[in-house]
């Protein structure tokens, strides 16, 4: 399998975990590092989606989660369609806050002030129409699951932190997101200090097989 901007290494770990052989492909070479370190034995390739350093057919899964939308969608389908094996599997996944209002709805207006422009359609997950409109791709499949996150001061402060466009501010940029989240957070539990916030999601699933 291979994890296509896999970040830190969130997908990567349960891939593993389930017993696959993954490679994880990351331009970014801090967030390599990091993937790397968690999970050593695991190979770790700096290169983005637009430009793989794989044989053709080397691979018999590509996934890409909560990234796609940052692809030349175009050049990257192309490119995924190369790596994989005939009739090997694309899969495209989403996490998407849902029932959004009071605290979860200032969250969001704060994440987006960060990168107004760069998660549009539903933070990302509507720029799956382009697989669907691919000739590169055929039997496209789609599912969703609905869960929640449950956090707690630290929680909330690492799910905000590992945002890739958070991660890319100056230091002093995101110290003062950083504090507007803290606030956020005391806002939500103001009557009871030591409670945790619920973040309901929706998981958003595409599925398709490349074509021969």
């Amino acid at each position: 399998m291979l994890d296509l901007a896999a970040g830190s290494g969130s997908l990567t770990a349960t891939l593993v975990g389930l017993g696959h052989r993954v490679v994880a492909a990351e331009p970014s070479q801090q967030m390599l590092d990091r993937l790397v370190s968690s999970l050593p034995g695991t190979p770790g390739v700096a290169s983005a989606a637009e430009s793989l350093p794989f044989r053709g057919g080397s691979f018999d899964v590509v996934t890409v989660a909560t990234a796609f939308h940052w692809f030349d969608a175009e050049v990257a389908l192309a490119e995924i369609r190369r790596v994989l094996r005939p009739f090997g599997r694309l899969a495209l996944v989403w996490n998407t806050r849902v029932g959004e209002q009071g605290w979860t709805q200032a969250l969001s207006t704060l994440l987006r002030s960060v990168r107004p422009t760069g998660l549009a359609g539903d933070w990302g997950a509507g720029s799956a129409h382009a697989l669907a409109q691919s000739d590169l791709f055929e039997d496209v499949e789609y599912t969703e699951f609905s869960h929640s996150q449950t956090l707690d001061r630290a929680g909330l402060r690492g799910l905000v932190a590992s945002r890739s466009y958070v991660s890319a501010l100056s230091q002093e940029e995101r110290a003062e997101v950083m504090a507007l989240v803290d606030q956020l957070y005391a806002d939500a539990v103001r009557s009871e200090p030591d409670a945790a916030v619920v973040l309901p999601y929706v998981t958003q699933c595409w599925r398709a097989t490349r074509r021969p």
